[in-house]
């Protein structure tokens, strides 16, 4: 089952996001910091104040996140934003990643480093961390991927 598209879900994510948002804010955010970080943003037209907390997998080209909530909208083209990544406030620049395949072999990366997420795409991941091919490939066609370069002086 996708939670994500489940009412209950999206009725307990604001209450969901703003604990995990103060937990990985806090001196105590070393158990979810590893996997989760805050992403905060403007948003491209209303200018209006984002703040996210997302999961996220880091590789030799940046950070990656992944979604299918229509915020991913505002970083279209790169956008500037802040991060709270493993306990320090750092800056990078966003965009968003749609090619298909680029997106699929992403997210089954994304997987192998966080597979308890898994659950929230609908994708079982098995003990061994191999996931069934065709729910990877329907939770990918849903999502699109944010790939978050970090600048030079704030890198973790």
């Amino acid at each position: 089952m996708d939670w994500q598209s489940t009412r209950i879900w999206r009725a307990a994510l604001p209450i969901a996001n703003r604990f995990i948002r103060a937990l990985l804010r806090s001196r105590w955010h070393r158990p979810a910091s590893s996997t989760m970080m805050v992403l905060s943003f403007r948003g491209a037209k209303s200018g209006k104040a984002y703040s996210f907390p997302v999961g996220y997998a880091e590789d030799e080209d940046g950070l990656m996140t992944f979604t299918c909530f229509p915020w991913w909208k505002n970083v279209r083209e790169e956008r500037h934003v802040s991060l709270r990544l493993r306990g320090r406030e750092v800056r990078g620049v966003a965009v968003v990643v749609r090619d298909p395949d680029r997106v699929l072999e992403r997210f089954a990366y994304y997987l192998k480093r966080n597979p308890h997420d898994g659950k929230y795409f609908g994708v079982r991941v098995g003990r061994d961390g191999k996931t069934d091919p065709d729910e990877l490939a329907r939770a990918a066609d849903r999502l699109v991927m944010i790939r978050t370069a970090l600048d030079d002086a704030g890198g973790p």
